[in-house]
């Protein structure tokens, strides 16, 4: 590798370059054309100058292109009807953490009958239990609005589920006791994929992997062609949008 910047005439093909001061990889690099994939129409493969690349686990290079982005995950939930006022929804639970897991818990009011029971909540092998309050003739009196306060202030509960009233709730409504019922819903995240290759260099020039055959047809062959890794680069002017991590591994990059 040429460790000397010089400074050189850079025609058309790499207008991208902010200054004639850059550095070359010495030798030049060899470009895959197994993973470039052919025009439609003619058939030809070709990487415009600009293009980011990284050397493959071949020793080749070849485009870089960026790794799937992570997907966010879905939180269980479920709605509970949980007071006697007709068909509407009450409290809304929703697992702490997306994913799948989360559609394993379950949720439970349970109606003590006992006289003067206190509202307490706790977990049950795979079920939140919400023991309600009682007056003396075993009526329940916890509300709506006391379940959930009760739900996000219990131990380990809350680190669980959160539990929230339901659009168009009374809150101040007394709850009655509900069956143990499953969330649902959940999906797990997808972590991002890993890039085909590190960002390592920019190629300098535009570079074709096809000619023709006598009969006509085209063939396909690696290319070795000139490769910068250090200059000062017009970001706009590439042909493709520059991500994080390409700027991150690219330090002789400076990007204008």
């Amino acid at each position: 590798m040429d460790l000397n910047l010089r400074t050189t005439t850079i025609g058309a093909q790499v207008s991208f370059l902010d200054s004639q001061k850059v550095r070359y990889i010495r030798g030049a690099v060899t470009i895959s054309e197994a993973v470039v994939p052919p025009n439609p129409i003619t058939g030809i493969k070709a990487l415009p100058a600009g293009t980011i690349i990284g050397r493959n686990g071949a020793g080749l290079y070849e485009p870089y292109i960026p790794g799937a982005a992570a997907v966010p995950g879905t939180a269980s939930t479920v709605t509970l009807k949980a007071s006697a006022g007709g068909l509407r929804d009450d409290i809304v639970i929703t697992a702490i953490k997306p994913g799948v897991a989360g559609d394993e818990i379950k949720v439970q009011l349970v109606d003590p009958d006992a006289a003067n029971a206190t509202l307490k909540v706790v977990v049950e092998t795979d079920t939140i239990k919400v023991y309600v309050a009682t007056d003396g003739t075993k009526a329940i009196t916890s509300t709506i609005a006391q379940v959930i306060q009760a739900i996000n202030a219990a131990l380990f509960v809350k680190d669980i589920v959160v539990a929230n009233p339901a659009a168009g709730t009374t809150d101040t409504d007394v709850v009655i006791a509900v069956a143990a019922t499953p969330l649902a819903g959940g999906v797990d995240p997808i972590p991002a994929g890993a890039p085909n290759v590190v960002p390592s260099a920019i190629l300098a020039d535009h570079v074709t992997f096809t000619d023709y055959s006598p009969s006509g047809g085209v063939v396909h062959a690696n290319q070795v062609v000139r490769a910068i890794d250090q200059a000062r680069v017009i970001e706009a002017r590439l042909p493709a949008p520059i991500d994080a991590y390409t700027k991150a591994c690219l330090t002789g990059i400076t990007w204008v």
